[in-house]
């Protein structure tokens, strides 16, 4: 009787670990099977970069001063316009500063000059005068002086300089370590013509005054040499 209810009891434990068995769910999917495949890296359209035509001045040009002309340079470096000191009407290099500086100077010229000249022409800006001494019918284009005038370090939208890099408003220290210095006959004197004379007592040269009574301003022309004076 004992054995019967045994067998009885192994076969409701058999019974209830089959259902157990059964009644397990099946494994889930993973999520590769349930995810939609994603790129490495988004996709995106290229802007185009726009276009960009310069203004007239919208360059970034120059005046550079040396002790024989004055030059107009692009932002490259290369010459848009020169005016020597010596011959030469200003008249075509003035309308170039006017152009490249976006603001228009004013011409005006006068009976008489220095050295008995006939005429005397003047081109002014805010910054800058350039001054023309000329005889017409008396002598030929070697008799015209030029000279200029620089009292700011820029005119216009135009930077100005020396051809050794000084500025007007800088101190007579900053225009001395660009080279500036003494001469015989001059307080101030720098990016001269002929280097070696610029200390001479017996022979000029050409210089560039950078006069110191203001702060540094800019002299520079036909007769401004190392031995002539002002």
């Amino acid at each position: 009787m004992r054995r019967s209810w045994f067998v009885v009891v192994l076969g409701v434990v058999a019974v209830i670990l089959a259902g157990c068995t059964t009644a397990q769910p099946s494994p889930l999917p993973t999520a590769s099977h349930t995810q939609p495949p994603t790129s490495s890296a988004p996709i995106t359209t290229p802007t185009p970069t726009p276009t960009f035509t310069p203004s007239p001045t919208s360059t970034r040009a120059a005046l550079v001063i040396s002790a024989t002309d004055v030059t107009l340079i692009d932002a490259s470096g290369e010459v848009v316009a020169r005016l020597k000191f010596k011959g030469e009407d200003p008249t075509p290099f003035a309308q170039a500063i006017s152009a490249a500086a976006g603001s228009a100077g004013i011409e005006e010229t006068k009976p008489g000059g220095p050295e008995g000249a006939k005429f005397t022409s003047t081109f002014t800006w805010d910054s800058l005068t350039i001054t023309t001494v000329f005889s017409p019918d008396e002598c030929d284009a070697g008799c015209r002086g030029t000279f200029l005038y620089v009292t700011a370090p820029r005119v216009g939208t135009l930077p100005i300089h020396t051809a050794s890099g000084i500025v007007v408003g800088q101190t007579v220290d900053e225009a001395k370590k660009r080279g500036a210095q003494p001469t015989p006959d001059l307080p101030l004197a720098s990016d001269p013509e002929e280097p070696s004379l610029i200390n001479s007592t017996t022979e000029g040269t050409n210089v560039v005054i950078p006069d110191a009574d203001q702060g540094v301003i800019i002299r520079a022309g036909d007769w401004y040499t190392s031995l002539s004076g002002l």
